[in-house]
């Protein structure tokens, strides 16, 4: 009966409600990132090399921070090299690294503020390469992901690895030029269509690495893939520089995909089929056209007509694989022209160019594959000259570094990333680290060309701590101004079953729920004795409820200045702008009942 009282009092409703649903909200934003292992093929010769990709998805959520060990089969596979290249991480606290006796990759990188959202963002790149044939399994044995919260929340909560397998290396098929089914000269023999009575075991077979059968390409690696329906028990595969054979390696259980390596440069006819029961269906072929040859450079020569301010071009150049698909025409390394072949007549071109003084051209020739070759010659070209002004080179007021917003309360054995700029790129610069004890810590670093600086400091001890950062101008030091924190201890961060760790989500929505709830009962009760027992005046309730009711109001106005505070070291994610509106929401309501 005391709970229905309770439930029937407005005010006791409406922050029961907003305590619950901002409950589940926290509740729902714990955990959010996943790793992941993407390879560009799941199905390798021994000898072949495969690369895998560690992609991270955030799945809305800005994080700064992640590291992974992944584990590898070290009698199927021997690591080649780990890429840096492309990575949504710019600093490392360990460098991506490998171990081949002992089967390990391992990494810890991280970026600075607003750190990566993105659902497939690339970490490092692993080249493997097969040693025998068999079942491999590349797995995470250990992963964790940094919000970029200030507090290094791990939001990971899925990691998934990849199995490649093994095969014996297929060889290619050569077939004589004199074979009689071998196509005319500038004919291709189309690729087999299968019959309608064999639909369910005839293939359709595309190409990451060479999409388009009439295009050249340079990648002489070229790999295959094709759909399997699943009654099929066998493939057999080949290829071949020429149309006529048959395929005739077989794969049971059948795989559906293959990549071929280190093909001459050509027309390739890869072929498969697929075996349901006992009958082969028909044969599919899809054509593959490498050109890994540069064009040849007989002679190429650049005059100028200083008189009628004209370049002229010799080109001697031919492709014999692919074809000559365009030039580019370079001037003091701008682009300036885009030729065709057909406007090289008879390996001649003129363009008319004013330019004055001391000039670099250079001609880069592309064949239809994407291979080129350039060549570079100047000229002088005359004109009237304005004598240039002496240069005034105004005094440059030294301008200390800017240090940005860190947050006021860390955990200890934590990392911090220490962010700021300089009023020019390139500037040496010094991040100090002072502990309560006067030991101190001294990181060098340099501003980038955005003028952008960044410094990692690792394993903080529990205290205080002052930062501040220096340049050096005209043998002046010049300071930054000097930021406060704090690192406390991970056992006095503790509360009930949430640490300091996550108290950006589950720990700040736990102590609202408690705050809102504990209010919710006194003003229910403080109501409920009001239209009950006589004895206590109305005015003393008010009184009473007044006081809940500012106690209340002063700590969700705590915990938005948090968010608040959140907000100026980076952008909210869209659940704490939902927790702001709430927390904002309630506070309006709070101050209706003052009223």
């Amino acid at each position: 009966m005391r709970i229905k009282k309770l439930l029937k009092n407005k005010l006791t409703y409406y922050f029961a409600s907003l305590a619950i649903s901002l409950f589940f909200l926290g509740l729902n934003s714990v955990s959010a990132a996943t790793l992941s292992l993407s390879a560009n093929s799941t199905n390798v010769s021994a000898g072949e090399t495969v690369t895998l990709y560690v992609i991270l998805n955030s799945e809305g959520v800005a994080v700064n921070n992640a590291e992974a060990t992944i584990k590898f089969p070290t009698e199927l596979f021997d690591i080649i090299s780990i890429s840096k290249g492309g990575s949504i991480f710019s600093l490392w606290v360990e460098e991506p690294s490998f171990s081949n006796s002992s089967g390990v990759i391992s990494f810890n990188g991280g970026s600075p503020t607003p750190g990566f959202t993105g659902a497939r963002g690339s970490i490092i790149s692993i080249v493997a390469k097969a040693k025998k044939t068999g079942q491999a399994e590349f797995s995470f044995s250990s992963a964790a992901v940094r919000a970029n919260d200030g507090l290094g929340t791990d939001v990971l909560r899925g990691r998934y690895g990849n199995i490649i397998v093994v095969a014996e290396k297929e060889a290619p098929v050569k077939v004589p030029p004199t074979t009689p089914t071998t196509p005319e000269p500038g004919k291709e023999i189309p690729p087999v269509v299968p019959s309608t009575t064999a639909q369910s075991t005839s293939l359709q077979i595309s190409s990451v690495t060479h999409p388009d059968q009439a295009q050249w390409y340079k990648d002489k690696n070229p790999s295959f893939q094709w759909a399997l329906a699943k009654d099929i028990n066998a493939v057999q595969t080949g290829i071949g520089d020429s149309n006529s054979f048959s395929p005739s390696v077989i794969y049971s259980p059948a795989i559906s995909r293959k990549t071929v390596t280190n093909l001459e440069d050509g027309t390739w006819y890869f072929k498969v089929s697929a075996r349901k029961d006992t009958a082969w269906g028909p044969v599919t072929t899809y054509i593959a056209r490498i050109d890994t040859t540069v064009p040849e450079k007989k002679n190429i020569e650049f005059n100028y007509d200083n008189d009628n301010k004209k370049l002229n071009i010799i080109a001697d150049v031919a492709d014999s694989g692919s074809g000559l698909d365009h030039y580019e025409l370079f001037l003091n390394d701008g682009l300036i022209k885009t030729i065709t072949p057909e406007e090289f007549i008879g390996g001649k071109f003129s363009l008319d160019l004013y330019a004055l003084g001391e000039n670099v051209v250079k001609l880069v020739v592309f064949d239809k594959a994407g291979n080129s070759i350039e060549a570079l010659g100047n000229f002088y070209s005359t004109g009237i000259l304005v004598p240039p002004l002496e240069p005034v080179i105004p005094e440059v007021e030294p301008v200390a570094p800017q240090l940005s917003m860190i947050p006021k309360l860390l955990v200890a054995d934590d990392k911090l990333i220490i962010q700021g700029n300089t009023q020019t790129p390139d500037t040496d610069v010094t991040i100090n680290v002072v502990w309560e004890n006067s030991d101190s810590m001294v990181f060098k670093t340099k501003s980038n060309s955005e003028f952008n600086f960044f410094a990692l400091i690792p394993n903080l001890k529990a205290g205080n701590y002052e930062i501040w950062a220096e340049i050096s101008f005209n043998d002046k030091i010049i300071s930054s101004e000097h930021l406060r924190t704090k690192a406390t201890s991970q056992s006095l961060t503790k509360l009930g079953s949430f640490t300091f760790r996550t108290l950006s989500v589950v720990g700040l929505m736990f102590i609202i729920v408690l705050l809102l709830i504990i209010a919710a009962f006194f003003l229910g009760k403080h109501f409920s004795l009001a239209s009950t027992e006589q004895n206590i005046s109305v005015a003393s309730v008010k009184k009473n409820n007044a006081k809940i009711l500012a106690f209340l109001k002063n700590n969700l106005e705590k915990h938005l200045e948090l968010i608040h505070d959140i907000r100026h070291r980076r952008v909210l994610t869209r659940e704490e702008k939902k927790i702001k509106k709430s927390l904002e929401d309630g506070l309006d309501e709070v101050d209706k009942w003052l009223q």
